[in-house]
């Protein structure tokens, strides 16, 4: 087998684990989907009796489905493992043998990486992967959304029940007409399944229909943007895959350079 062939071989598993992440995806978009589709909810308007303002809300029917949850899981999980057989792939390529102490670097901040290789946990990895990966910045300020598919990955499928929350994407109004003031409010009563999404004033005058757009996002301390999970988790996967690729191409540029 040649030197290529090998390599290739090598990084096929981790490659193979960002695949099955993948795979998942089509099934999370078509259950996120039924979820906040116009026959899983309706809306109302409410008044709040302390300040007067009309509060916009949508009620669910039916609660997020434990099994998009768990597939997300899912999918952090292969992204999570990809990255760490990625490690272990480069450090058979370079080093030979089977290396016990390989890892992909994550920490809340900058200071716990160099404290993770101070206790050995990569000391079987090539100094210049190390390096490659802390120039990932994979902590808390760093790379939020790395550090983040770390965090969700490390939670029991209970708590991974928690990253999940329903926003508003936007409105749109029809023909009609507007007065008054208008504020984007996102408040989130899961025991209630129940979304204010818009808080209009005591003096609004309006004859207009309202269109909510919805979607279901990962909770804000996880530092995602407010966009659909599918697209954080998309974005997710392009990256653990440049990243897969990038300490393959480095791997081969060491090998290649002690030849």
């Amino acid at each position: 087998m040649d030197q290529q062939s090998s390599m290739h071989d090598l990084f096929d598993d981790p490659k193979q684990l960002i695949g099955e992440a993948k795979g998942h995806m089509p099934l999370i978009k078509e259950m996120v989907d039924d979820f906040i589709g116009d026959k899983n909810w309706t809306g109302s308007v409410d008044k709040d009796p302390d300040t007067g303002e009309y509060l916009l809300k949508i009620t669910f029917k039916e609660p997020i489905s434990k099994s998009i949850k768990i597939r997300i899981f899912d999918v952090a999980g292969y992204l999570r493992s990809a990255l760490d057989q990625a490690c272990y792939a480069s450090a058979v390529a370079i080093k030979g043998g089977e290396p016990s102490k390989t890892k992909f670097l994550f920490a809340d901040k900058e200071k716990g990486l160099q404290d993770e290789i101070s206790k050995g946990k990569c000391k079987d990895m090539h100094p210049d992967i190390i390096d490659f990966i802390i120039r990932l910045k994979p902590y808390e300020t760093g790379n939020r959304p790395l550090w983040a598919l770390n965090k969700i990955r490390n939670k029991n499928v209970h708590r991974l029940l928690e990253p999940t929350a329903v926003l508003s994407g936007g409105l749109g109004l029809n023909n009609g007409f507007f007065s008054g003031s208008m504020q984007a409010w996102n408040e989130w009563k899961p025991l209630k399944m129940e979304l204010t999404f818009f808080k209009l004033s005591a003096n609004t005058k309006m004859k207009a229909q309202i269109n909510p757009i919805i979607h279901v996002a990962f909770n804000s301390a996880f530092g995602f943007p407010s966009e659909p999970v599918s697209h954080s988790l998309d974005k997710l996967i392009s990256e653990v895959e440049s990243i897969v690729v990038g300490i393959e191409a480095e791997t081969a540029r060491i090998v290649q350079s002690a030849a």
